[in-house]
């Protein structure tokens, strides 16, 4: 305890780093019950793509603070961490010594009512974004397969709207035009159309999950195209082309 690690030393896991599609679960079995967590796969492709940290040569006044588990829909969750084998570490490396201390924290996710103060608005639950879908609908098809495939649809709500809730006045607010896709962001701002929403989604949560964009400028200027003559000429109900009609 009084030397600083060097051996085996303890690495944390970036979730938004992660697919979690590569997460792994295994059984942990006791006598008087059977437990669950998680590992990671060794051999998924993206696992260069993982960043870790870590904190060199930590002395026993230091400590590093994460979360195993959290039940909140917005959070990934839990942090992957483990203790790992330094190429620098010196052949006559103590052993090191690992302290783990877990804590339960809870908090009220109510709002107090009788209080008006506005440290208490500041205490809400953490708003989420809402994606507007329709089950026939190609255009917002392309926001859900989006999201599935990374991972990222338990971070936005979504409802899947009827021909008349398009007529109400409430979704009039969301989208003027009364057409689907519709999408409200954690902050109350609405976007539409598909190509837009895709594009804020890129902004806003690219850097989560498995990157979705090609790799060269001439292959993503091809799906663009490919887009751009779908939504111009054969989706469109402006469409002209022979033999074409508004899907």
């Amino acid at each position: 305890m009084d030397h600083p690690v060097n051996n085996k030393p303890l690495a944390v896991c970036d979730p938004a780093s992660v697919d979690p599609a590569s997460y792994l679960t295994y059984e942990l079995r006791y006598p008087e019950r059977t437990g669950e967590t998680y590992a990671m796969d060794s051999k998924d492709k993206d696992v260069k793509k993982h960043d870790w940290y870590y904190y060199p040569q930590m002395k026993k006044e230091e400590a590093l603070m994460f979360y195993v588990f959290d039940k909140k829909e917005s959070s990934p969750g839990f942090v992957m961490h483990t203790g790992f084998d330094h190429p620098d570490t010196p052949k006559d490396a103590e052993d090191r010594v690992s302290l783990e201390c877990r804590s339960i924290a809870i908090f009220d996710d109510e709002k107090d009512s009788s209080s008006s103060s506005s440290s208490n608005s500041d205490s809400e639950v953490e708003k989420k974004a809402f994606f507007f879908d329709m089950k026939h609908s190609n255009n917002a098809a392309r926001i859900r397969l989006w999201l599935k495939l990374k991972g990222l649809d338990y971070m936005v709500d979504s409802k899947m709207v009827t021909y008349a809730d398009l007529q109400s006045e409430e979704y009039k607010k969301v989208n003027p035009l009364k057409k689907v896709p519709a999408f409200m962001t954690a902050e109350g701002h609405p976007v539409f159309e598909s190509f837009v929403i895709m594009e804020y989604l890129e902004d806003k949560y690219g850097h989560l999950g498995p990157d979705m964009r090609l790799d060269t400028p001439e292959d993503r200027a091809f799906v663009q195209l490919i887009v751009r003559n779908h939504d111009l000429y054969i989706a469109s109900p402006n469409c002209t082309q022979p033999n074409f009609c508004h899907s």
